[in-house]
């Protein structure tokens, strides 16, 4: 446990808000399972790589795919007490989006997804604490092996 909380505080101490234009705090709930295949935490990973696939599509247009622009995100999956897989995430609206409109751009992108629940907290100005909430340890077993570093750009 010792490990766990030095690897919390080392992400506290180093996460870097000023690499975020406009960092934006989010929760994704996720479908456990659809059509009979229940979710795990692979398909967790793989089903949060197609949302960012669309969402960069829909940010950065045909540059996302031709030269890789992606926007910057940190992404920790959790597991809840009832067992509900789901992602806190900090993505940057580094294009000043209003709120309405990063919200719709977001719950487009996360609805086209195969297990993307409707359910999505999107919180604006997201700070350390939001850091220090998403890394928490309570609902984690080891928080290194929770953040999802396929999607997390830092």
């Amino acid at each position: 446990m010792d490990s766990q909380r030095e690897i919390q505080r080392v992400l506290n101490q180093e996460f870097d808000h000023s690499r975020f234009v406009a960092p934006v705090a989010v929760t994704f709930t996720m479908k456990q399972w659809v059509d009979g295949e229940v979710l795990d935490e692979s398909k967790c990973s793989k089903n949060l790589t197609y949302f960012f696939k669309k969402f960069n599509q829909e940010v950065f247009g045909n540059a996302a795919y031709r030269f890789g622009k992606k926007v910057e995100c940190f992404s920790v999956l959790e597991n809840s007490a009832n067992n509900l897989l789901h992602f806190h995430c900090v993505i940057d609206n580094f294009r000043k989006w209003s709120p309405l409109k990063f919200k719709y751009k977001v719950k487009h992108c996360w609805e086209s997804t195969r297990f993307g629940n409707r359910e999505i907290n999107i919180q604006h100005d997201s700070n350390s604490g939001w850091v220090s909430y998403i890394t928490k340890l309570k609902t984690k077993e080891n928080l290194a092996d929770s953040i999802d570093w396929n999607n997390s750009s830092w």
